[in-house]
């Protein structure tokens, strides 16, 4: 009947919001102002399931007699009207609310599915925990498990702001471990959603989802999708897959392959950020000594020079360390990358405004020739950004890596580097991004110190391109630095700058920082209006034009679920951004300090080693507070690892912990090198890729099909693959025997199902 009534709705010619709302009061004149009193029953072969229309309260029982609050009933919802009900689904309607809600049981999963005519909120489900939860199964960044019984971290979620379901939560669900069985959670509009966590019963955390019905959008829906699931703390995220498999929104990795054959070298590929000083470094002097004098000779002999040019670019600094050079018999590196820095910056300017010819050969060659025998060919200028960098991780035996880069221009003067990467196969390519709009150059609010090179665009599109709120205003930059860029305006933009820099350097992959991290906006600009849903789309649109168009490997930021089907890696999800905004970790003075970003060869915001703040660990790497959650649903589908700001060896005390964390999820380790951190980290990273390298191009194509923790104090534990592959890792103090086998303190053992055994330790 309410087919039919939406049907004679249809006919009149009103919009689609009026026919929904005549459609309800049709209903209700068929049906009458009947109110609905008590439950409506809905059965299946597993379960029975107690619904009250006019509270939304529900509760499950299974096939044992077992009930289970689905979720708490609520007050103050309205009148409330069954449209229609069988033993499989009912239709009811809240005319107050302006909800049509329909609630289907099929096997185990229940579905509770919400329309609304109008704007507004509406919350459910609410769970008000009990003793029947042990713990909280949570998918921020990889995974989180939460005892229900520690008081730490019910008060940390309790004192959490709302978490959203897209940029709070890598995957749109919530997971509850009820000791013989889980339960799930599934988000179905993963947007404008927040999940609260309240202080509740016994120091519990009650947990609720709030969605707001956005006016932008023509169609107002939400839907919940609850199962019962075996007692694994992976499952919720096995359910997430099978959800997306349903739905035909699950690529597989394998998929990516045939699509983009270079996505394979990703496979059993260390990944690592590359440092230089620019287009000249401190490594392509091959006699500083000699080279210092010389400069100073031309600069202070007034001569019209390359070197009296050089000389006058130079800061007090700079030609104070010259001056050292060219004295000390064993100077340190400390004059040498000042100097270096400041020659780099000066090529660079000479570079851009070169009139004609070739920048390389003119300005590059020309000071080779001036300097001969005293600096390398410039072909073979570098530190990290270098062939002679490729080729010491190749002789090292590191014959797979991801290269990326900090930034987006860096490599332009060099592309016989990403040449030599692919010749080696090696995945090699820039930073770049789409997020925000600064003021352009000769702008009264352009900033020289405040704004990146991937912020620059023409002058037109900083005008009409940001992101406008509902109240007409223009939404702030990262940092409150400019705009959000519409993705929609920025289309031209993205395409021009990367088939010029496509055109310029034969780079192999890309990395577009956030459009996978999760954060969409609604956009009332009326000339790029768009939702949500909107914002996402087109960022998946460039997304997989980059690779169907260019070839590239791309990688984003984050990796969120909405995003995975068109990247191929992601920083952020192994461990995402800490402490943002802490003190200690700002403050200079602290042994918590993260570094600065300087020097621009080795930053040391990415390098420079410290322990990690206590607060952060129990949260953040304690193993037994973490869950495969996403690689649980998406290791067969994409590769992920840390964020650049939380690389494999940045905090000093967990390093080992990290090391074995990255074994057992079968996900890379992420390094950011130059030669010096190579000459420190060697011998940990060949350790670790000997390992890590052969399992993943095994394990790389195969879904995580379960988790265990082997040992009460959950610091023994198992993840095991399609193949039958398990990976145990070991985090206490003293070894745990299993299986005849002997598995020494912070340790990982691979076993293969042909009976090959593989040992770890860092």
């Amino acid at each position: 009947m309410w087919i039919l009534c939406f049907f004679v709705a249809t006919k009149l010619k009103v919009n689609q919001m009026i026919r929904q709302v005549i459609a309800i009061c049709l209903c209700l004149v068929v049906f009458g102002p009947t109110l609905v009193l008590g439950q409506v029953v809905l059965r299946s072969d597993d379960y029975k399931v107690e619904i009250d229309p006019a509270t939304l309260g529900v509760v499950l029982t299974d096939h044992d007699g077992q009930s289970i609050e689905i979720s708490s009933p609520q007050d103050g919802l309205g009148v409330s009207r069954v449209i229609t009900s069988d033993t499989k689904s009912m239709l009811f309607a809240l005319p107050e609310r302006g909800w049509m809600v329909t609630a289907e049981l099929a096997g185990k999963q229940l579905t509770v599915h919400f329309k609304s005519t109008k704007p507004g909120e509406v919350t459910w489900p609410i769970v008000n925990t009990d003793k029947a939860v042990k713990g909280y199964i949570l998918p921020m960044f990889e995974g989180v498990y939460a005892p229900a019984d520690d008081d730490e971290w019910m008060q940390h979620l309790i004192e959490h702001e709302p978490l959203d379901t897209t940029a709070d939560l890598s995957m749109p669900f919530v997971g509850f471990d009820l000791g013989d069985r889980t339960l799930t959670y599934i988000i179905g509009n993963m947007f404008d959603n927040q999940v609260d966590f309240t202080a509740g019963r016994g120091g519990m955390a009650d947990v609720s989802v709030t969605h707001r019905f956005m006016p932008n959008w023509k169609t107002m829906e939400y839907s919940v999708i609850v199962e019962l699931g075996d007692a694994s703390p992976i499952e919720p995220a096995k359910a997430y897959r099978r959800y997306l498999e349903e739905r035909g929104e699950f690529v597989s990795f394998k998929e990516k392959i045939e699509a983009n054959p270079h996505a394979e070298r990703l496979l059993g590929a260390a990944q690592a950020y590359l440092w230089d000083h620019g287009v000249f470094s401190h490594m392509d002097v091959t006699d500083w000594k000699a080279f210092a004098a010389k400069l100073i000779e031309e600069g202070e002999g007034g001569a019209d020079s390359s070197g009296s040019a050089i000389w006058q670019s130079l800061d007090d600094e700079a030609r104070k360390s010259v001056k050292q050079l060219a004295e000390e018999k064993w100077p340190g590196m400390y004059p040498k990358s000042v100097v270096a820095t400041q020659i780099s910056a000066f090529l660079e300017k000479r570079m851009k405004h070169l009139a004609d010819g070739d920048p390389r050969v003119v300005v590059l060659g020309g000071f080779c020739k001036h300097y001969e025998g005293l600096v390398l060919p410039y072909e073979k200028w570098g530190d990290g950004i270098s062939i002679k960098m490729l080729d010491v991780l190749q002789d090292a035996g590191l014959d797979r890596m991801v290269l990326c880069l900090g930034d987006l221009s860096t490599a332009e003067s060099k592309p016989q580097v990403a040449a030599r990467a692919d010749e080696l196969g090696y995945l090699f390519g820039p930073y770049d991004a789409y997020h925000s709009i600064h003021p352009p150059v000769g702008h009264p609010d352009y900033d020289a110190d405040n704004t990146w090179e991937t912020a620059q665009f023409p002058p037109e599109l900083f005008e009409t391109g940001p992101i406008v709120k509902a109240d007409g205003t223009k939404r702030a930059g990262f940092k409150k630095v400019g705009y959000l860029l519409s993705p929609l305006a920025a289309r031209p933009y993205v395409e021009k700058r990367v088939n010029d820099y496509m055109s310029r350097v034969p780079y192999t992959a890309v990395f577009v920082d956030c459009d996978a991290f999760g954060q969409y906006f609604d956009d009332y600009s009326p000339d790029h209006t768009a939702t949500k849903q909107d914002d996402l789309n087109e960022r998946l649109d460039r997304l997989n034009w980059l690779s169907n168009v260019h070839g590239l490997v791309v990688g984003s930021e984050g990796g969120n679920a909405c995003a995975a089907s068109a990247i191929h890696f992601a920083h952020g999800m192994l461990s995402p951004v800490i402490g943002w905004g802490d003190a200690d970790m700002r403050d200079k003075n602290s042994p918590y300090f993260t570094g600065a970003y300087w020097p621009p060869q080795g930053p040391g915001i990415f390098i420079k080693q410290v322990p990690l703040k206590p607060k952060f660990k129990k949260f953040f790497y304690d193993p037994r507070y973490r869950l495969p959650l996403y690689q649980a649903a998406f290791h067969d589908s994409l590769v992920t690892t840390h964020h650049w700001g939380n690389a494999s060896l940045k905090f000093e005390d967990q390093i080992a912990a990290v090391a074995l964390l990255e074994q057992l999820y079968n996900v890379p380790p992420l390094y950011h090198l130059n030669h010096a951190q190579w000459k420190k980290h060697r011998e940990h990273i060949l350790k670790h890729y000997a390992f890590f390298s052969p399992l993943h191009r095994e394990l790389g194509l195969k879904p995580m099909t379960g988790f265990q923790w082997l040992n009460e104090g959950r610091t023994v534990q198992q993840t095991t693959f399609e193949d039958g592959t398990r990976i145990l890792a070991n985090f206490q103090d003293e070894s745990f025997s299993i299986d005849g086998y002997d598995l020494p303190s912070m340790s990982v053992l691979a076993l293969y199902p042909d009976g090959r055994a593989l040992r770890y330790a860092p």
